[in-house]
């Protein structure tokens, strides 16, 4: 099991690793894109970017997503199925990265874009 101290570790060299080279939350501008994300399951395009948020972006929210796919609807963390269905509620455009990583969730921050 991967301790507390270890996510935020992984975190924080994402982050660094991100200033360093640039890297931006991915970008959904049209539903017609989020569509096509849904529909060949693109979360794995997801930028780990930790707690570094780029210049023209904001966090607007953030949602613990299963990532291990044997989660189940009732349970803390989104199934990747609710987690597409909330996408498709947000005002476009919007950014998507992940801000911390542990063995069966994500934590997804929902990013504004300046």
């Amino acid at each position: 099991m991967i301790s507390a101290q270890q996510i935020r570790s992984m975190s924080s060299d994402a982050a660094e690793k991100a200033k360093k080279e640039g890297t931006e939350p991915l970008v959904i501008r049209t539903a017609e894109y989020l569509q096509r994300f849904k529909e060949i399951d693109m979360t794995g395009c997801i930028p780990f970017l930790g707690d570094y948020v780029p210049e023209g972006f904001y966090i607007k929210d953030g949602w613990f997503v299963d990532s291990s796919e044997l989660g189940n609807d009732g349970e803390t963390s989104l199934t990747i199925d609710q987690f597409f269905k909330k996408l498709f509620t947000l005002e476009l455009p919007f950014g998507l990265a992940v801000m911390e990583a542990g063995e069966l969730q994500v934590y997804v921050g929902i990013y504004g874009v300046n």
